[in-house]
Order: structure tokens, then sequence, then C-alpha cells
């Protein structure tokens, strides 16, 4: 492409006009096209006939510059342009102005440092302009090239694709969450096909039954949800990370009437009538999903325990949705809140808000759950109670566990122990179990099984089958539900044969450095000990050696004998002569 002015202005060609149509067919313009555009073209066209015609040899070329009204190094500029492209297309003039866009006025050598910093420096949470900038500035003094702007090198930063800016700053799981392919969706044809679980640090403090000032720390909840239905079949709470037990407590919930723990809460029995056991149990790669306990009971009743593929957080969206859904509709409001960060709670101190006990919240997130059953759902353009209702108006009711059976299933999903029997019984989470069914069996190793929530009784696995056992005593009278227990141990002070104060820490360091100082005092007595009966040694040897006798020596060792007696010959003689040959004896031929 060849430079021109702004305005062009046209003369009477010897040469004959140009024709506009083949402008439009060797330009690609059309009728409508702008006319400045159009100029340029014809233009480049005429530029074309008369070059061809010198070309051709039937014009000269002061002719043709004549005709073309530009001076000779003009002129065989775009000769050689012509010769190159053989069409008017490349003769068409530029259009005036700044330049398009891609163009870049840096040296190559400073684009491909702006490039290299880029690449090594834009990456983690903390990833900047500035910081890459400041890395060019350094590359471009170490390569004595001019330091380009730092809004030069913003440009080449922000000109490349968004989605792999957010790679290199927040990581392939999170790009792949904002940006990957999420074609298709699950479909499910009946309630209970498809059950997600999850759980979730809950954004609220608790406080303790009996001392509200005093704080017990932020729950877990773990909830699973009806993809077909939308509606959260089983629910369990408590004070510490989530675990097998957790796992395995949501799914017995979700399976079993729920009748049993809502008098335990003193809500009305028929609050949460859906339950049923589950096809399909959807989670993700969490250890507590893959445990063995939860695969044998699942595998045992029916159950397919799938796993979501690692890094597809999208796979579990519905329960993740329902969890977010919770906490800032419903949790968010009570005191002693988090909310969802820190920038939310600026100002507020939810330590001090906080006054639910964990069993009042317990209570209200049942309630909460029965809201959001009887609550419009923007998916099913309908309440997820009325979903549930509807289907079962026209189908049987499917996957219900007999209620003779239901004792039996949750049993399968309990936590599990192997214990001793001794003569008083069996202990387990500092309680001891005794009946008099237990006699026959002291000192054989049984299975026990609890329930979470009522630990005033466990399971004992005898003669293959479950025998009921109540509690006989409660060792530090604690909560017989397993989650508080759990944090009531955790948090039950000091420990026996815990130091109490700095003062007796100081003395056992005292007594530790007694100690050390003993023991290096004996060893160095012991090594001085030595050196003295070294000495002593030496200097017998030393003064026997200079008189006519050697000590005595009791024990000779290893032929030093034959030496000893050698060397007494040797005192008898007062003169050596040495003129003579050395005598050998037979000692030293051996």
């Amino acid at each position: 492409m060849i430079d021109e002015p702004a305005s062009v202005v046209f003369y009477p060609k010897q040469l004959g006009l140009v024709d506009l149509d083949e402008c439009i067919s060797m330009g690609k313009l059309d009728k409508l096209s702008n006319p400045k555009e159009t100029a340029r073209h014809r233009l480049a066209m005429e530029r074309y006939q008369t070059l061809k015609l010198f070309d051709s040899g039937e014009i000269s070329s002061d002719d043709a510059m004549a005709t073309l009204r530009i001076k000779k190094s003009r002129f065989y500029k775009i000769l050689s342009i012509y010769k190159k492209n053989k069409n008017h297309l490349a003769l068409v003039p530029e259009i005036p102005g700044p330049p398009a866009a891609g163009y870049k006025s840096l040296s190559p050598c400073i684009e491909s440092i702006i490039e290299e910093m880029y690449q090594k420096h834009y990456r983690g949470a903390s990833a900047s302009f500035m910081e890459v900038w400041r890395q060019v500035q350094l590359k471009a003094q170490q390569e004595l090239v001019p330091c380009p702007s730092y809004h030069a090198v913003r440009e080449r930063i922000t000109a490349k694709k968004e989605a792999e800016r957010f790679l290199k700053k927040h990581g392939r799981e999170a790009a792949n969450q904002k940006y990957g392919v999420k074609a298709g969706r699950k479909v499910c044809v009946r309630p209970l096909e498809w059950v997600q679980i999850d759980h979730t640090l809950v954004d609220l403090i608790l406080v303790q039954d009996d001392d509200r000032s005093k704080i017990i720390g932020r729950p877990w909840i773990t909830l699973a949800i009806c993809l077909y239905t939308r509606a959260i079949v089983g629910f369990h709470i408590s004070l510490l990370p989530p675990s097998a037990i957790s796992v395995a407590m949501v799914i017995a919930n979700a399976a079993s009437s729920k009748k049993t723990l809502l008098e335990f809460l003193d809500v009305k029995f028929d609050l949460l009538p859906m339950f049923g056991k589950m096809e399909t149990v959807h989670t993700d790669n969490a250890k507590e999903f893959v445990s063995d306990l939860l695969r044998g009971a699942c595998m045992s009743h029916g159950i397919d325990l799938k796993q979501r593929p690692i890094g597809k957080k999208h796979f579990g969206g519905h329960v993740e949705r329902l969890i977010g859904t919770m906490m800032t509709t419903r949790v968010h409001f009570y005191k002693g809140t988090t909310l969802s960060n820190i920038r939310q709670r600026r100002g507020t101190s939810p330590e001090s808000a906080a006054n639910l006990t964990f069993r009042e919240f317990f209570k209200i997130m049942v309630l909460n759950i029965k809201i959001y059953h009887d609550t419009q759902h923007a998916t099913l353009k309908m309440s997820p109670s009325k979903k549930w209702d509807n289907y079962f108006q026209h189908h049987p009711l499917v996957n219900q566990i007999k209620e003779s059976e239901i004792e039996a299933f949750r049993l399968d999903f309990f936590p599990e122990e192997i214990r001793k029997i001794h003569p008083y019984g069996l202990e387990l989470l500092n309680r001891r179990y005794y009946d008099s069914r237990l006699t026959d069996y002291v000192g054989a190793k049984v299975l026990v099984k609890f329930d979470p929530y009522d630990l005033s009784h466990v399971y004992v696995l005898i003669k293959a089958q479950y025998e009921k056992i109540g509690v006989s005593h409660n060792s530090y009278n604690r909560s017989d539900i397993f989650e508080q227990y759990r944090h009531q141990r955790a948090c039950s002070g000091l420990r026996p044969g815990t130091i109490t104060t700095a003062e007796a820490l100081n003395s056992l360091d005292e007594i530790n450095g007694i100690r050390d100082k003993a023991e290096n005092q004996k060893k160095t007595m012991a090594k001085q000990a030595r050196k003295h009966l070294a000495e002593r040694k030496h200097s017998e040897y030393k003064n026997t050696s200079r008189g006519n006798s050697l000590p005595e020596v009791t024990k000779p060792k290893n032929g030093l004998n034959k030496y000893i007696d050698l060397y007494k010959g040797a005192q008898e003689h007062s003169l050596i002569d040495f003129s003579t040959e050395p005598t050998l004896y037979e000692v030293d031929r051996k």
C-alpha cells in the first residue's frame, strides 16, 4: 500500500475515463460504497492503466509521469509495486490518519521483553500490570534498550484474551469454572433419581447452652437435594468439620422418616414428609465421600455412589446454589452472622452479637427448610413440595423403605467401632454400656454401632443380631448428641498432667539445667581421670627406660614378652658395633 494526501484532485486523462463498473468489479466495491472509497479505487485504476501502457512500451516514462502528475522517485516507487502485484488493488492509497488497529510502534526487541516479562511475572492472585512494568524496566536496563511506558505495557497485556489473563491470575480450576464449556445438563424424570450432597461452613457463630457469652464456633451443614423436585430430602449439622459420619447420617436422614429427629427438636413430626431411598448419590471427591463404610453401606442397599469429575464444580451446581441461597437469604439475617467475606462484615462484630445455641440453630434450619419447600422456585415454576406432590398424585410411592426395615437401614449407615467386652461392660465415647446380655461374652471383641443423635444407647452385634445396650455411666456428663460431645471433648480444657503456671515451667527448666550440668561434670571428670592415668603410665615407662629395669608386666599381650626379652638383652651390651652385620632375631622373621 502507498501513501496519498487526504484530498485527491483528478485531472483529464489522455488515456480516457476509467469505467466505474470496472472499479467495482475489481475492487470488490458496490454502488453504495463511500464516495471517498470509490475515488481511491478510481485513482488506483488510473495508475494501473498508465503503468501498464508504460510497461508495454506504448508511452514513455515522461508521458507517464506527466499523466500521473508525480515526480520521478514517486513514479518508480509505484512502478515497483505494480510489477510485484500486477493488479490495481496494491496501488490503492492508504487512508490518511492514525495507524490501523494492531499497529505497533515499539521495536521487536522491546516487544519480546514485554511478552517475556508478562509470561514470567503475570501470574497468581497478585498479578498486576504494574509488576510486569517494573520487571520490564529492569530487563530494559540490562539489555540497554529504551524502556517502554506503563501504558504501552498495559495496552499489550489488555490486548490478550481475557480468558488467558484470568487463567494466569486465578488458576485452571477457576478459569474452567468461568470460561469452560458447560454444555448439557442432567435431566431427571422422577424424584430421588439423582441426589446431590455437599456441605459448607455456616456463616454464623454459635454460643454455649449454659453460658451464651462463650462462643463454640461456626457449625457445618450437609445438605442433600433431589434434582427432580429441588427438595431438601436430607440434612445434617455438626460442630466439627465433615467426616464419613456426616455423609452417612445425611443419607440415613434422607432415606428414612424424620419423625424421631423432629420430635427430639420439639417440631411437628409431619413438617418434613419428603424421604425415600435415592437411586444415585452424587458428590465431590472429598475423602469423606469415598470411605469404605459409605461405599459398603450404599452397595448393600443398591445405591449408586458417583463422584463428579475433578475441577468440574458445575457438575454439582444445584446443591452449591442451594447452599448459597440458604446462606444469603436466611442465615445472613441472624445475630452473629459472619456474612460472606471481610468486606461485607466491615464495622460489625459477629462474636459479640452471637446468641444462638447449637440446638436452636438446628431447629431454625429445620423450619427454614420447610419455608424453602413451600416457596416458588424459579426453574420449577412451582414450589418443591408441590412438585413432589404432583408426581406422587399420579405415580405410586417408589423407593420407600418399609417401616420394619428402616431401623436396619439406618444401622448400616451408623458409625461403628470394634470394642472389647469387660466385666463392667464396654467403653465407647467416654461412656460405659452394660446389660446382662453381655455377661456371657466377657473378653470377646464385638462390633458396636451408635446413633450420633442419641448416645444413650449403642447397638452391639451378638450372634448376627444387633442388641440395644443402654449407658450405665457417663464419665464426664457430656451431651448425648455426638457432634456436641465431640465439641465438648475438643474444648474440655486442660489434659491431666498439664502444667498450669509459668513458675512451674521455669522450675522444670531449672531441673533440666541441674541434670544437664551434673551429666556434663561427670563426663568432664571421667575425661580428666583418663588423661591423668595416661600421663602417669607414660611417665613410668619414660623413667624406667633411663634405668636398668623395666616395669613388671603381669600379662603380656600377643607376643609382647618376646620384645621385652629382646629389650633386656640389648641392655646387657654397653657398646654396639655398627660395623658388623645386623643380627636378625627369630621374632623379626615372623
